[in-house]
């Protein structure tokens, strides 16, 4: 977690070098589209109409959310399409089972196991798509939480009221300060009614507010098994852990870094929310820290509040044309924006600055102990 607190700093100081001026929570609430989870319906033999309707069942649920789906359906007959890293784990369940509905987390093709397996009979979509949890997490970020914190609780519960205590005690301090800091930023700005482009790429229409709350998670709770799963799973000593675990959630459903117990504190938790409500880097959602749960919402629709305009696009031309428990779209592109290429290019120098300067402070720490040891 030390690593992880660290990497936060210094994209921090990446950010406050190559960032517009609309806070992380909001550019990724309006611009950043969560990715699709991947749903594999693995058959050996030729569908019944009886499980031909249940894998349609699946693909009507989600086709309500087209403009956003939580997920991808797709259909594997011939054994070798099984992804490599989920082969083992689907070839060892019996045939007798078959045909099985898989679901996988998007972007982890060295993930050795499946978030949720189940024979296809079985699948039940709605539990899938929706959860109670889910439903209540997606309702407060698109309503205006800056960002909403699950914590997945123990069974002692002195640590989970201590962690509750820490998180709101901190929000407390923090977020007046954040959200001054956020209005010194904006006001300083023209802000462009029509929507138009302002200088430093941002199209900001108004100030967000800033607000946190929190959610708790019982690990016995079987309706939001798949949430825990999502939460957990992409790390083992995260998924086995006892003590109560926080996770940071903000923009469409985006968790940035698990904290157990010992972590949530109120530097870590000010250095968390400094980092959302901080200047936005916003072209590239992947070079920012952080993976997408699977909230089958058409967010479009539910955000309650924008502050980002839209511009428009210019018009293609030749052959391609056509082409809180409360203790209480994809961006949209400028001609001036640097390309993918470039902007990892300005991340791999970022690294390597960091790289050495963390080397010079290793080496003058090194030096300056052996002269104390010599005196």
């Amino acid at each position: 977690m030390k690593f992880l607190m660290s990497f936060l700093i210094c994209t921090c100081l990446y950010v406050s070098l190559h960032a517009c001026s609309t806070p992380v929570f909001q550019y990724a609430l309006e611009r950043w589209e969560p990715e699709p989870y991947d749903l594999y319906i693995l058959h050996d033999k030729k569908l019944t109409p009886e499980q031909k309707a249940k894998a349609e069942s699946v693909e009507q649920y989600f086709e309500s959310f087209s403009s956003n789906p939580a997920l991808y359906a797709q259909y594997i007959q011939d054994i070798k399409d099984i992804p490599e890293n989920l082969s083992k784990h689907i070839l060892s369940t019996k045939k007798s089972t078959w045909p099985l509905a898989v679901l996988a987390f998007p972007g982890t093709d060295m993930l050795p196991h499946p978030l949720y397996s189940t024979p296809l009979k079985d699948l039940d979509t709605q539990s899938l798509l929706s959860s109670p949890l889910r439903t209540e997490l997606a309702k407060r970020l698109a309503g205006g939480h800056s960002c909403v914190w699950i914590i997945v609780k123990s069974k002692d519960q002195e640590k989970n009221k201590k962690v509750i205590s820490t998180l709101e005690s901190s929000f407390k301090k923090i977020i007046p300060t954040l959200q001054n800091n956020i209005n010194e930023r904006l006001q300083s700005m023209e802000f462009d009614e029509s929507g138009g482009e302002l200088d430093d790429g941002t199209l900001n229409t108004g100030i967000p507010t800033v607000k946190a709350s929190i959610m708790l998670l019982d690990r016995d709770n079987k309706q939001e098994a798949l949430l825990l799963g999502m939460l957990t799973r992409l790390i083992p000593e995260i998924h086995d852990m006892t003590d109560p675990v926080a996770f940071p959630i903000y923009g469409r459903g985006r968790a940035l870094w698990p904290m157990p117990a010992k972590d949530v504190t109120p530097d870590n938790i000010d250095s968390t929310l400094s980092f959302l409500c901080g200047s936005c880097s916003c072209q590239i959602k992947d070079e920012n820290p952080g993976y997408d749960l699977m909230l089958s919402v058409d967010w479009d629709s539910i955000i309650t509040d924008t502050y980002i305009g839209q511009t428009e696009m210019p018009e293609l031309t030749g052959p391609t044309a056509h082409a809180e428990t409360d203790t209480d779209s994809t961006p949209t592109s400028s001609p001036n924006l640097p390309t993918p290429q470039e902007e990892k290019q300005k991340f791999g120098l970022f690294f390597i600055i960091a790289a050495i300067v963390a080397l010079s402070a290793l080496i003058m720490g090194t030096i300056r102990i052996f002269k104390q040891r010599d005196s």
